[in-house]
């Protein structure tokens, strides 16, 4: 609404200049805008904008949101450290009172609900990886000496937490669970394989083993090999998360089923809570006698 006052800032002036019943409502309310006004709300638009995509993206209906909230979160803090480190006092103010609101909520890390950051794992574009950049940028403020320590600390929870959801699914799926443990793993080459001991062959073959060894990864099961995998390119503007999981079905037997129930949480009540309050239009006195199906 601001941005679109901004864009309509010479009509507002012409409105002034032309309509007396528009000078009489704003002098009865707060006064007629100056050029302070206009200036300030600008920087405002600027300011609250992010908010507004956030809002936007966790509010969404049509497509996955529980991996947003962590994306947003440190996009959130950035906004609000720039304007805390302005020259606008202005901006100033709105920051550290926005952080102080922003830090009750979200800052208790240790209280965030673990599936939103599950979910950011099992997003194929960032994976554990994101974890190192999120939790040191949060952390900043409150854990100054070992923030490192408890950055670590939460990754391994979090990558705990995913493997007793994968385990907890293992159980519940014995097929699947066969097929999991099915990974291939790099294969080490006997050491009784008959070479002359003397030669340029035998050393030579001898390195290869012990090379082979040094690189060999433990792969134990399919959600090993997805951690290990290299992530999907960030800068695809068109990938699709849930698609991506459909493609990879066979691929991922179990981790497919979890994203599967992960994905369908939403990051905000904002969607539901609008269709229940969209309820009390809709079956008012005048239609009581709708049918639940006309009713949806």
């Amino acid at each position: 609404m601001l941005d679109l006052a901004c864009k309509y800032k010479t009509a507002f002036k012409r409105l002034e200049d032309e309509d007396e019943q528009f000078e009489a409502y704003f002098q009865e309310k707060v006064g007629l805008p100056v050029a302070e006004d206009w200036e300030k709300t600008a920087r405002l638009v600027k300011y609250i904008k992010i908010f507004h995509e956030a809002t936007l993206k966790f509010s969404a209906t049509k497509y996955v949101t529980a991996n947003e909230p962590l994306l947003w979160m440190c996009t959130i803090v950035g906004e609000l450290d720039k304007c805390v480190a302005s020259n606008d006092p202005l901006l100033v103010n709105i920051g550290k009172s926005t952080r102080v609101k922003f830090d009750k909520y979200w800052l208790q890390l240790e209280d965030l609900n673990k599936i939103l950051i599950v979910a950011m794992v099992l997003d194929p574009r960032y994976k554990v990886v994101y974890l190192d950049f999120f939790f040191p940028k949060l952390l900043t403020a409150k854990y100054k000496s070992n923030m490192k320590q408890v950055a670590q600390r939460m990754i391994d929870e979090v990558v705990q937490t995913l493997t007793s959801l994968f385990n907890f699914y293992i159980n519940n799926d014995p097929v699947a669970a066969i097929a999991s443990r099915d990974v291939t793993m790099p294969m080490v080459e006997s050491r009784q394989q008959e070479v002359d001991e003397d030669s340029h062959a035998a050393n030579l073959h001898m390195f290869k083993l012990l090379r082979q060894e040094k690189d060999v990864v433990v792969i134990k099961n399919e959600l090993d090999k997805y951690l290990l995998e290299a992530a999907e390119d960030l800068s695809n503007s068109k990938f699709e998360i849930l698609g991506w999981w459909k493609e990879n079905v066979a691929r991922y037997l179990i981790l497919s089923k979890i994203a599967k129930d992960v994905f369908v949480v939403p990051a905000s009540t904002v969607a539901s809570e609008s269709a229940f309050s969209l309820g009390k239009r809709v079956v008012d006195p005048f239609r009581a006698s709708l049918t639940p199906n006309m009713v949806e």
